[in-house]
C-alpha cells in the first residue's frame, strides 16, 4: 500500500515535468521557431516592405581547389538580373584548373574579377585573408558572399537580398540547404540544417541574431572596415560568417530575406563529409559565441529530452496511476503530431528534403549527435587555431 502510495506520487510528480516542458517546448516553437515561417507568409502577402532602388553589389567568392563547382555554379551568379554588380572570386592557393576556368569566364563577363592568395601567408586564417583581400578590391558597400560550391536557386538572388538594405540595415542574412540525395543520413542531415536555419533566423527575428552563415551573407564593407574586420578572430581557421556576424549583428542592423528566389544550395561531392566539416567548426566557435545564445540553444536541448524523458517514465509507471498514464501518453502523441507536422511545413518552406515520419526519432538524435561532434572537436581543437600549422 505504501509502496503503491508511493510510486503514485512519483508519477504524477513525472507528470508534472512533462507538463512543464510541454509548456517550455511550445514556448520555443511559438516565440522563436514560427517567426520564420510567419516571414515567409508576410513575403508572399507582400507585407514586407524592402527599399526600392537597386544599389551596387559586389558578390565575393571563395574558391579553394573548386574548378568543378565554379565550372557548374559561377554563370548562375553572373547571369542574375540585376542593373549594377560585381563578382570577384578570390583564389586561395588552388592547383587545380580554376585559374583557366576563371580567365575563360572573364572573355564572357566583363564584370567578373579574380585575385589570389600566394602562400606566403601563414599563421593566419586561409580563408580570412581571402575574402579580406576580396572586400578590399569590391567597388560597392553592399557585398554578398556564396561559396565556389553554392547555386543561387534563381537570377533574383542579388536582387533579394539587396532589397533588404536599408538605410539602417548593415547585415542580411539568406539560407543555405544542402543538395538533395536519398538515403537515411541524408535526411538527418537535411533536419539538423533545417534546424539550424529555424534557430538563426527565428533568434534573428526575435530581435536576437547571433550568426550568420557564409554561402548566403550580406553586410557592408563600411561595417567591416568599423569593426576591424576578422582582427579579434584572426588566429582561428573558421569563423569568419558566424563570429563576425555575432560580434557586429544588433536587433536594429540585421535583417533576413526568406524568399524561395533567394536561397541558396551547397553541393557537396560528399554531403555527409561536407556537413560534418560545418558542424565541427560550427562547435569549435561556438565557444566563442555570445553566451545568451548558448543558453538558448542548450536549454531547449535539456527541456526536449527533459519531456521525453518524463513522459515515458510517467506511462511506464502506468500501474500505479491509469489517468497520469493517459495523459502523458496524450502529451506525448499531440506533440509528436504538431512537431512532425512543423517540420514538415518548414521543410517545405525552405525547399528542403522531406522526413515526415523520421521526425521524432530525429529530434532524440540530433542532441546526441551534436554532444558527440562537440566532445570531438574539444579534444582535436588544436588544428582549428592557425599556430598549428
Amino acid at each position: 500500500m505504501n509502496q503503491s502510495f508511493d510510486l503514485s506520487i512519483i508519477q504524477w510528480g513525472f507528470l508534472g515535468l512533462t507538463l512543464l516542458t510541454a509548456v517550455i517546448q511550445l514556448t520555443y516553437y511559438l516565440y522563436y521557431y514560427l517567426q520564420p515561417l510567419r516571414r515567409i507568409r508576410e513575403e508572399k502577402e507582400g507585407k514586407v516592405h524592402h527599399i526600392h532602388s537597386s544599389p551596387g553589389v559586389s558578390v565575393v567568392i571563395y574558391a579553394n581547389n573548386d574548378s568543378e563547382q565554379l565550372e557548374k555554379n559561377l554563370g548562375a551568379i553572373l547571369d542574375q538580373d540585376y542593373p549594377e554588380f560585381e563578382v570577384i572570386v578570390v583564389n586561395d592557393g588552388s592547383t587545380d584548373e580554376t585559374d583557366e576556368i576563371l580567365s575563360r569566364f572573364e572573355v564572357k563577363y566583363h564584370n567578373l574579377y579574380h585575385t589570389f592568395l600566394t602562400d606566403e601567408a601563414r599563421n593566419l586564417s586561409r580563408r580570412k585573408l581571402s575574402l579580406t583581400l576580396g572586400i578590399k578590391a569590391a567597388r560597392y558597400d553592399i557585398l554578398l558572399f556564396t561559396n565556389a560550391n553554392c547555386r543561387p536557386s534563381s537570377n533574383q538572388w542579388i536582387r533579394s537580398m539587396a532589397r533588404n538594405f536599408s538605410e539602417n540595415t548593415s547585415i542580411v542574412l539568406g539560407a543555405t540547404h544542402f543538395d538533395r540525395k536519398k538515403g537515411f543520413g541524408e535526411s538527418f542531415i537535411a533536419f539538423d540544417l533545417l534546424c539550424k536555419n529555424i534557430r538563426m533566423f527565428g533568434y534573428t527575428l526575435a530581435s536576437k541574431p547571433y550568426t550568420g552563415e557564409g554561402t548566403n551573407l550580406g553586410y557592408r564593407k563600411s561595417l567591416f572596415f568599423k569593426n576591424k574586420g576578422y582582427a579579434k578572430f584572426m588566429n582561428l581557421h573558421p569563423g569568419d560568417a558566424d563570429l563576425f556576424v555575432n560580434q557586429v549583428a544588433t536587433r536594429g542592423n540585421t535583417k533576413v530575406e526568406l524568399a524561395p528566389e533567394a536561397m541558396m544550395t551547397a553541393d557537396f561531392d560528399d554531403n555527409r563529409k561536407g556537413w560534418l566539416q560545418l558542424k565541427r567548426e560550427s562547435a569549435f566557435t561556438a565557444r566563442f559565441i555570445r553566451i545568451g545564445a548558448k543558453r538558448l540553444f542548450g536549454f531547449e536541448s535539456l527541456s526536449r529530452y527533459l519531456f521525453w524523458g518524463a513522459a515515458i517514465t510517467t506511462i511506464c509507471l502506468w500501474p500505479w496511476g491509469v489517468l497520469p498514464g493517459a495523459i502523458a501518453i496524450g502529451l506525448l502523441s499531440l506533440r509528436m503530431i504538431l512537431t512532425t507536422l512543423f517540420w514538415f511545413k518548414a521543410g517545405k518552406a525552405f525547399q528542403t528534403r522531406r522526413f515526415f515520419l523520421l521526425v521524432p526519432f530525429f529530434e532524440i538524435l540530433q542532441p546526441v549527435s551534436d554532444f558527440i561532434i562537440k566532445t570531438d572537436t574539444r579534444i582535436k581543437s588544436k588544428q582549428y587555431y592557425t599556430w598549428h600549422l
